[in-house]
């Protein structure tokens, strides 16, 4: 066991009653600045410990704790082996995952409790305070294409839409392209990046950028996104170590999906958690209208939108946002 997990499982067994360090150093036999050390190691990982002057440190027993040792054990537990980081505070996961890509030709998940210049489609910034949600980036190098990479970002709306009805029960739905909704308010955006090769154009690797609301910010969201915005649990009541199980489902599932062997695999999935088909929509294109209106009618084997337009011809979209037209 290391210094860090003997401090961890002294902590715990303390019951969030402060000890001093020199205490723990005498009972775990290791040097005041071995605790001091891992400490802040654990800070890091999002534990919550006090140090108080004449007093010592105590954790802070919380229900819902984003840690690296959290997740850890449950990937154990189903036996899956991808390395994770887990942070308390990030710039943005995507990025510190594309950092990895330059060092690494391994998988990797960055995890983390808060970002702070969290980032979505176009550039928009993801709104992603501390303590409120679960901000997940997956390091992936998959041998395929890159036109079936570019389905990846919609196998990752299934393993988090997946992931949240097993652990939560709630019903939750696809805005095409990858927009998670619960109860007709956005939780889950999903943002895809890659790196492709200039000698043969083959993809790199590419990252998928996850981002969940679970508990309602205490000032509530920002004015541009609070009639849109929702969360997961908005009840406010904090879930019994919910960030880690998340990560570890969302985890899971996604794996899975891509061990498949065949991307195509959650196309039913996704389909049938499609909160557009037959419905009529606005085609939007950067916020602005730019295509008309039409009917989606459904969704290809390339995760296209079929949209039949209003003057009967039937197109396939492969990029922009669409906007379901209230009567």
């Amino acid at each position: 066991m290391t210094t860090k997990e003997k401090v961890f499982k002294y902590l715990e067994e303390h019951n969030g009653n402060f000890t001093s360090g020199q205490d723990m150093a005498d009972d775990l036999y290791v040097t005041r600045a071995g605790i001091w050390k891992a400490v802040n190691t654990l800070r890091k990982e999002g534990y919550n410990i006090e140090a108080v002057t004449n007093k010592g440190y105590r954790l802070v027993l919380e229900k819902d704790v984003l840690s690296q040792k959290g997740v850890d054990e449950l990937l154990h537990k189903e036996k899956n082996d991808i390395k994770t980081v887990v942070f308390d505070e990030a710039t943005s996961t995507n990025d510190i995952a594309k950092e990895y890509a330059g060092n690494s030709s391994d998988d990797v998940v960055i995890i983390a409790n808060h970002q702070t210049k969290g980032r979505g489609r176009r550039g928009r910034n993801f709104y992603s305070p501390k303590g409120c949600g679960l901000y997940i980036s997956f390091l992936l190098h998959p041998k395929m294409s890159i036109e079936k990479a570019t389905q990846v970002s919609c196998m990752a709306a299934v393993a988090v839409c997946k992931a949240i009805e097993k652990l939560t029960g709630k019903d939750v739905k696809i805005k095409w392209v990858n927009d998670i909704f619960l109860d007709g308010k956005k939780i889950c955006g999903i943002l895809t990046e890659g790196a492709t090769s200039l000698e043969d154009g083959s993809l790199s690797y590419m990252v998928v950028g996850i981002g969940i609301n679970l508990y309602l910010p205490k000032d509530g969201f920002p004015d541009d996104i609070k009639n849109t915005a929702g969360v997961l649990f908005p009840e406010g009541e904090l879930e019994e170590n919910m960030k880690n199980r998340l990560s570890a489902g969302v985890i899971r599932e996604l794996t899975n999906l891509l061990g498949s062997g065949d991307v195509n695999d959650y196309l039913e999935d996704y389909r049938s958690r499609s909160m557009l088909i037959g419905n009529y929509v606005k085609i939007l294109n950067g916020g602005t209208v730019s295509g008309g209106y039409g009917k989606v009618e459904g969704i290809d084997d390339e995760c296209h939108l079929i949209v039949r337009r209003d003057n009967g011809e039937v197109e396939a979209l492969s990029s922009g946002e669409v906007s379901v037209v209230k009567y």
